[in-house]
């Protein structure tokens, strides 16, 4: 039998829901706030430690991890817990269709949602590397084509 969804007493900031959790510790007023369903992590250097940037080749190998991964529209099963109502179709990913190495899956079951926003990050990066790419290329053949109408 279904229950009736029940949302958590949330407040409202214009068209933002807004829930803080627990203490947020050192990290500031930010860290462990949920706006909209998602987590807001701190994401400034002094929080962090052991930075390493991708280079070019690993932000092509998360690209084309993001580009590959198929989308699905699910409904999660009654007991599970989520904030949507049984009925609520979804839209996203399975996890378990994701390589075991993934670096925004957690424990085979969870989505690190902020690492996942990076990792679409690293696929438009990629994206627009290509477009630029492709933008040179064209002008170069439009010059060529110019310059060959006009006999040069």
């Amino acid at each position: 039998m279904r229950r009736a969804y029940v949302p958590p007493q949330l407040r409202h900031l214009g068209s933002v829901r807004h829930l803080t959790l627990g203490d947020t510790g050192s990290l500031g007023d930010k860290a462990g706030t949920f706006m909209g369903g998602g987590t807001m992590m701190m994401s400034s250097r002094e929080a962090k430690e052991d930075i390493a940037y991708l280079d070019d080749a690993a932000r092509k190998r998360l690209a084309d991890e993001v580009m590959a991964l198929r989308l699905a529209n699910y409904r999660y099963r009654e007991g599970v817990a989520s904030p949507l109502p049984l009925d609520h179709r979804c839209l996203g990913f399975i996890v378990e269709d994701t390589p075991a190495d993934s670096p925004f899956i957690v424990e085979r079951k969870q989505v690190d949602v902020y690492g996942f926003a990076s990792a679409i990050l690293a696929a438009l990066q990629e994206q627009q590397q290509t477009i630029a790419g492709l933008e040179r290329q064209l002008a170069e053949l439009r010059e060529g084509t110019t310059r060959h109408a006009k006999g040069d």
